[in-house]
């Protein structure tokens, strides 16, 4: 802990309400406090590299679906950025009658779509209500799925 030793000091204290104040004096003060908490706290799942989620230590301090869930986070959302770079491809080259400005709007709704889908995926694998290969890979197979139709359509000339 951390000791605080104070000499010849004052407190000063002032009512809310009534205005009033107060000074209490002291020749000699000391107090301790305890920061153990603060400065000595145990790491988070995220903090940790991939090699130590997996280690033995991990595995008695955080459940083993959060475990789960925190490794296939860091493999599924680089993943999802290449999978939404994919279909960007796609809406990119299709003409649109709305011009650039409704791509835009196209692919941002897909991200926020994206988006929402991959936190409730992660919140429900967290929970133990799914397994975490299948809450946080879904949303990338689903818009792998749509790149890969939107491809095959653009090629064919379907736009």
């Amino acid at each position: 802990g951390l000791a605080l030793d104070m000499v010849d000091g004052s407190i000063h204290f002032e009512g809310d309400d009534d205005g009033a104040y107060r000074r209490l004096r002291f020749a000699r003060a000391s107090t301790s406090l305890d920061l153990s908490n603060a400065l000595f706290q145990g790491k988070r799942l995220q903090h940790h590299s991939m090699g130590e989620l997996m280690g033995p230590e991990i595995r008695e301090r955080f459940p083993d679906a959060a475990i789960a869930t925190e490794f296939h986070r860091r493999l599924a959302l680089p993943t999802g950025a290449l999978a939404l770079g994919l279909l960007a491809v796609p809406l990119g080259i299709r003409p649109s009658r709305g011009g650039r400005s409704a791509g835009a709007i196209v692919a941002a709704a897909i991200m926020g779509l994206y988006w929402c889908v991959f936190t409730a995926g992660q919140t429900i694998s967290e929970s133990g209500w799914l397994p975490a290969w299948l809450g946080l890979w879904l949303p990338n197979a689903i818009v792998l799925v749509l790149a890969l139709y939107l491809t095959r359509r653009t090629m064919r000339g379907e736009v």
